[in-house]
């Protein structure tokens, strides 16, 4: 009897280190690269996103939103595709995401825009165990049209307070503020509000990043060409002396270059101060 139940726990030790020993292996083992396209986080066909995730991620993984431009109404993620790919390889997990685009029969008019990156970002959030990336370390940045959803989405609609920075590459901030803009830009804003200024002020005032401000909003980076004549400049440079007021953390990098803020010179240059700031935040 004595020798059975000494077999016994012989065996019973044998299975416990075995298994202790598999779970070991998994934990050790380095996760790959991955593409995940076109994934729909809603049911609507312009809401998918790429992802991409990043060699040897842990469920401490920042993760950053991108969104593209395009005057609110036309645009795809993959215009950001090659910048998606360059934050993977620095660690990051990164999600290019599509939004409705306004101007359409559908008229996708703000606020869909915002409720769009609200499912987006829950999406991401619900997926981080299978992903293995952070669930609430998320960062967001756009170009343009993108940026105005990025900035005012981080600034006025971040419930869950999931982002913890955010970057804009020449985007407006103020709709309320008319110095530069021509004809072209204004139609732009009142298709993506459904209503001229005239018949509706206090929405452009609730739709501009600038009016959604507060001393605790999260670190922002502007990034701006000083010769943009589609955005002008004193767009960031007015919200970077707000948030500085407020004694929000902030910077203001500007270039001499047009709405097209990358140049042949300065590419790495904003590629790296990007990763900078979300290093320095996201957290």
């Amino acid at each position: 009897m004595k020798i059975k139940t000494f077999f016994r726990g012989i065996v019973g030790l044998f299975l416990i280190a075995t298994v202790l020993s598999c779970k070991k292996d998994e934990s050790e083992k380095v996760l790959k690269p991955e593409n995940l396209e076109d994934i729909a986080y809603d049911t609507h066909a312009q809401t998918t996103m790429d992802v991409y995730l990043p060699e040897g991620r842990t469920d401490t993984t920042r993760v950053i939103f991108l969104l593209h431009g395009g005057y609110w109404s036309a645009g795809d993620k993959d215009e950001l595709t090659e910048q998606a790919k360059y934050y993977r390889g620095k660690g990051f997990a990164v999600v290019n995401m599509n939004y409705k685009l306004s101007g359409t029969d559908e008229n996708n008019v703000h606020p869909t825009q915002m409720n769009d990156i609200h499912q987006a970002v829950n999406f991401v959030a619900s997926k981080a165990s299978e992903w293995h990336i952070s669930k609430e370390k998320f960062g967001m940045g756009g170009i343009s049209a993108g940026a105005h959803l990025a900035l005012l989405y981080t600034y006025g609609y971040n419930t869950t307070n999931k982002i913890k920075a955010v970057v804009s590459l020449a985007g407006p901030t103020n709709f309320t503020d008319t110095r530069g803009i021509g004809a072209e830009q204004a139609a732009a804003v009142e298709a993506f509000l459904g209503v001229s200024f005239m018949d509706n002020p206090a929405l452009y005032v609730q739709a501009s990043p600038s009016s959604r401000v507060s001393s605790l909003s999260k670190p922002t980076l502007f990034i701006h060409g000083t010769n943009d004549i589609v955005v002008p400049v004193t767009q960031s440079e007015d919200l970077h002396v707000k948030l500085n007021g407020l004694n929000v953390t902030n910077k203001l990098i500007m270039y001499d270059s047009g709405h097209e803020v990358f140049t042949t010179t300065n590419t790495q240059e904003i590629l790296d101060e990007i990763e900078k700031w979300f290093r320095l935040y996201i957290k």
